[in-house]
């Protein structure tokens, strides 16, 4: 029987080092993305691309929910939020409603494209400009309050609020010609698709 020489012995501790420090590297990064949900720096430069939930074929992102929690926490800590009686701390239960919003946002889109319903770029722009009149004596400098408790520019606020609010508007319109039901309805139409087999959680929310 021929044996190993101690190159090819050495090559071969090498090779499964190297498989195992990836090993274990691999475990410490799904540790502090789907347990901890980590966001610090290195976290978010190598880990950002792996998901955090499945809506059918759609996969949102850990770099996704991060994002989203970072602006509600940045608002939870704003002048705003204080004033407003909404201060809170950053709680796994918090943490969890941002990746609900963003997996919700997929549902409405998902049932605006089989019932046909679009949003134009015009017609957000122009809810926004409103939106902007309305509250003209009580927010003046519309992008100073934007970034101070969001960290956003007027266009974030469009893509993030504004469009996803006229989508849910008008997906609710196609549900009843009632207004009043038409809410209620969209509300336990997202409620029930949230418990299906092709919504997946990836993220723990344990602690």
């Amino acid at each position: 029987m021929k044996t190993l020489s101690q190159k090819a012995i050495f090559r071969l501790i090498t090779v499964v080092s190297v498989v195992i420090i990836l090993m274990l590297a691999g475990a410490w990064v799904a540790y502090r993305v789907y347990i901890v949900r980590d966001g610090s720096p290195t976290i978010r430069r190598i880990a950002s691309w792996l998901p955090a939930a499945q809506v059918d074929a759609h996969t949102i992102t850990y770099g996704n929910f991060l994002k989203t929690r970072d602006t509600l926490d940045t608002y939870l800590s704003s002048p705003a939020a204080q004033k407003n009686g909404f201060a809170t701390a950053m709680t796994p239960k918090v943490e969890r409603s941002a990746l609900d919003q963003i997996i919700r946002e997929d549902l409405v889109k998902d049932l605006a494209v089989k019932r046909g319903v679009t949003v134009s770029n015009a017609d957000v722009l122009g809810s926004f400009n409103a939106m902007v009149d309305a509250n003209s004596s009580t927010v003046p400098d519309v992008s100073k309050y934007l970034d101070e408790n969001y960290h956003w520019s007027e266009k974030d606020f469009q893509d993030n609020v504004i469009r996803p609010a006229i989508y849910e508007e008008r997906v609710a319109a196609t549900f009843s010609s009632s207004t009043k039901a038409q809410y209620a309805m969209l509300q336990s139409y997202l409620a029930d698709q949230m418990k299906q087999p092709n919504v997946k959680i990836y993220l723990k929310f344990n602690k």
